[in-house]
């Protein structure tokens, strides 16, 4: 069964997969080295462990939860057992942290990439590199081959072509200010992604 949420930000997305991890995890034992999740950043993915665990250990310490009625099973579980129960998976994980699987989606893929290079014909001592003259190449060529079938983006692009000309009284054609603009832009945003302090 595939369960689809859609959400926009700040409308509890958290809250509702925490719920449905916890409720995994009380399906059984050592459950959390079978159970993948995986965030689109860092900062999501440490949000979400330190989430679970925060919930755990309210539960194994007798203080309030908003997951004491999911978790109940529909009345089937006493709310000591599941503090009981919270307590011992709180226990095993914290034991068998490396096991507690909730990564980036990147970082799952070269986990398993790196858990299947023979297969696939890959050295083990591969790296991932960036080619960021391809990249930049690519993404001004998308852009202003763009321009005649967005008017809003021509426009901006317009703008900014003639504050560069002006500010540098450079001459060219608006293409090659246009890309000149656009160029620095894409390097700018590479620059900081690869700089962001956590990243994989």
């Amino acid at each position: 069964m595939l369960t689809l949420y859609s959400a926009s930000a700040g409308t509890g997305k958290t809250h509702t997969l925490t719920g449905e991890y916890l409720s995994l995890l009380f399906k059984g034992k050592e459950r959390h080295r079978h159970i993948l999740a995986v965030t689109f950043t860092n900062k999501a993915t440490a949000e979400m462990k330190g989430r679970i665990i925060d919930e755990l250990s309210r539960l194994a310490g007798h203080q309030s939860s908003g997951y004491l009625s999911l978790l109940s099973d529909n009345g089937k579980k006493s709310e000591s057992e599941i503090r009981s129960q919270a307590k011992n998976i709180l226990i095993t994980i914290l034991h068998d942290y490396s096991a507690f699987n909730i990564s980036t989606i990147d970082h799952f893929f070269q986990r398993t990439i790196r858990a299947f290079t023979r297969e696939i014909g890959l050295q083990g001592n591969y790296r991932i590199e960036l080619d960021e003259g391809q990249m930049m190449e690519e993404a001004v060529e998308s852009m202003l081959s763009g321009l005649e079938k967005n008017a809003e983006l021509t426009q901006i692009t317009g703008q900014k072509a003639v504050q560069t000309k002006s500010k540098k009284e450079a001459v060219g054609t608006y293409e090659e200010t246009s890309s000149n603009w656009a160029d620095n832009c894409l390097k700018r945003r590479i620059n900081h992604v690869a700089t962001k302090p956590g990243r994989n």
